[in-house]
């Protein structure tokens, strides 16, 4: 089987306002590039100050209360002037090019349910990553569903797990990945043995 083009695979986690990515923000970015073996290489984490369109009292109330519980809401309303969007975005390009500079081509996007939502909010808030990643990705997300469907023992970290602070959620989804991975090599060598 031939190996993508990129080595790498950014794995990239949001948290935001709500789910609308036209009238919601992102509020956290987190991300990590790994190898094609999941060895995480690099990671990036920054809260993203909302821009004074969004109103407290008009936040989802799970969101907010979610946000107070982990400590992201006290992290954003520190109000630190380098934690606004195009100065955060820039600060993950600049990162992203330290190890796979954009001459190289693009970089597969990873995460979970990053197929759905993630991309539509990179697409709108992050236009310039937007440029940066393949057009297709590995969603964990989608091998999980899959996965119940077709009876597959699901791993030990769910979702039930998840902190919903960025960079923590990732490295479980990269650790679900594994999982996943360890799962079907497996069953490939089941199926070699068999034949």
């Amino acid at each position: 089987m031939s190996k993508p083009d990129c080595p790498f695979i950014l794995w990239i986690d949001l948290e935001t306002t709500g789910t609308d990515e036209h009238n919601d923000q992102i509020i956290e970015i987190g991300a990590v590039i790994t190898d094609l073996d999941f060895v995480e290489v690099q990671a990036f984490a920054s809260p993203v100050q909302p821009s004074k369109q969004v109103k407290v009292e008009k936040l989802d109330q799970v969101v907010q209360e979610m946000h107070e519980a982990n400590g992201l809401w006290e992290a954003l309303f520190e109000r630190r002037e380098g934690d606004v969007m195009w100065i955060v975005e820039h600060d993950l390009i600049e990162w992203l090019d330290w190890v796979w500079p954009p001459g190289n081509g693009r970089i597969a996007l990873g995460g979970s349910g990053v197929s759905h939502f993630d991309r539509r909010f990179i697409a709108l808030q992050m236009p310039r990553l937007a440029k940066r990643i393949s057009y297709w990705s590995y969603d964990v997300g989608v091998v999980r569903r899959f996965g119940r469907l077709a009876g597959i023992p699901a791993p030990s970290v769910t979702s039930d797990s998840k902190t919903h602070r960025a960079l923590e959620d990732i490295r479980l989804h990269i650790e679900e990945a594994r999982y996943y991975r360890d799962l079907f090599e497996q069953l490939g060598v089941k199926d070699a043995e068999q034949e």
